[in-house]
């Protein structure tokens, strides 16, 4: 089976909103799936709302080159099609770059601030006025860069509510 990985973290202190939007991609993916969050921090309620929902939780080690060996491992034994999304600040282009040497997983990223490098396939930042020659120069030359409202990420709770007042007109 296809597996779906996705690298993010949520906590009090930095909240869930990088976690709810992995989410939704998540709940999207209709084909047949195999879903699993890699998280270093969660708390026990987003724990929860991942179990919920079916999905498999890896809770990693501390360290994030220690984190990137245990993916590297989860991977690479895997001769299905995988991708690897990642929201996350504190990862670049040289862990993804290192990750995607290893395993030749599809790598997806997730960003908001066009602040820091990317070796990625697929960039998205769907930031109102972010433009994608922000990130040409900060991104391999293969990487799509998708960027702009076109890409917003929004949840069915989201969507629902703005059909409802749609509706109501």
């Amino acid at each position: 089976m296809n597996t779906v990985f996705f690298r993010v973290d949520a906590s009090v202190e930095i909240g869930e909103g990088h976690l709810r939007r992995c989410i939704t991609i998540a709940k999207s993916l209709t084909f047949n799936v195999n879903i699993v969050f890699l998280c270093q921090s969660l708390t026990t309620a987003t724990k929860k709302l991942l179990t919920d929902n079916n999905f498999s939780v890896i809770v990693l080690e501390d360290n994030i080159h220690l984190q990137k060996k245990q993916i590297i491992n989860l991977i690479k034994p895997s001769s299905e099609l995988s991708i690897l999304f990642i929201d996350h600040y504190s990862i670049d282009k040289t862990w993804e770059y290192e990750v995607k040497l290893a395993t030749n997983i599809y790598i997806a990223v997730i960003d908001d601030l066009a602040n820091r490098s990317h070796y990625c396939d697929v960039l998205i930042d769907a930031n109102y006025f972010r433009k994608p020659e922000e990130y040409r120069s900060i991104v391999n030359s293969e990487c799509e860069i998708l960027c702009g409202i076109d890409y917003i990420i929004f949840s069915e709770q989201v969507l629902k509510s703005r059909r409802d007042l749609q509706d109501t007109k």
